[in-house]
């Protein structure tokens, strides 16, 4: 979508226009909050995310109404809400199975979910492949690195742990609804952040073995 039509979709007036601007108001928030305790952002880069903030939150605003999602949305606070495990999924996660799924499915973008452990708690991240190493059966996430295709983390460092999990339905829920826990019980859910947020929005529910489709002009589906 371009920028013009994704503006001209956010602003003519239509029913979703009152809840695109409440949520846009949260984003917002949000992202603000966030972006004032980042002590690792230079002058220059902090520069750079304020002026594409507005495109990306309007951007966030429109796909997570229109989306296709089994989860209940709470617009209020721009997120999904779902039934949470009483243990994180790394504990009942298979080696084998997971294996098995990305030998068969690995593929340039798709979205999964990384369990990230840091300190005890727990939590779920989306991440997409941005490259497949089939030779040496590995996968690189655009944001935790490499990982085998058995869910191994190759880049672990001493207090974070992370594993690459089987996408399913019940995952990729807790991952889109923020869940967390402490010592394997549960705790209060997370915000995702603006670009897992863009990434909840791309999951295909339909299959998630494969990357959403890509609809050209006319609407047909390209990839």
């Amino acid at each position: 979508m371009t920028t013009n039509k994704l503006q001209n979709d956010l602003w003519q007036p239509s029913d979703n226009r009152a809840k695109i601007a409440e949520l846009c108001n949260v984003l917002y928030e949000r992202e603000l909050n966030r972006l004032s305790q980042e002590q690792s952002l230079s002058k220059e880069a902090l520069q750079r995310t304020m002026r594409s903030l507005p495109y990306y939150i309007q951007k966030a605003a429109y796909h997570i109404l229109n989306t296709e999602t089994p989860l209940e949305l709470d617009e209020s606070n721009a997120s999904w809400l779902a039934k949470q495990t009483t243990v994180p999924f790394s504990v009942k996660a298979d080696k084998d199975k997971t294996s098995e799924f990305y030998q068969k499915h690995a593929r340039v973008p798709l979205i999964v979910p990384v369990s990230v452990d840091v300190f005890g708690i727990e939590h779920l991240v989306l991440d997409s492949i941005d490259e497949v190493d089939e030779l040496n059966q590995r996968i690189h996430c655009n944001q935790n690195g490499w990982f085998n295709f058995d869910g191994r983390a190759q880049e672990d460092s001493q207090n974070t742990q992370k594993q690459l999990l089987k996408p399913t339905k019940a995952v990729m829920s807790a991952a889109v609804c923020g869940h967390q826990w402490k010592n394997q019980h549960r705790m209060a859910s997370r915000a995702l952040a603006l670009r897992e947020l863009l990434l909840a929005t791309q999951v295909n529910w339909k299959k998630l073995s494969q990357p959403l489709p890509v609809k050209s002009k006319t609407g047909k589906n390209i990839r």
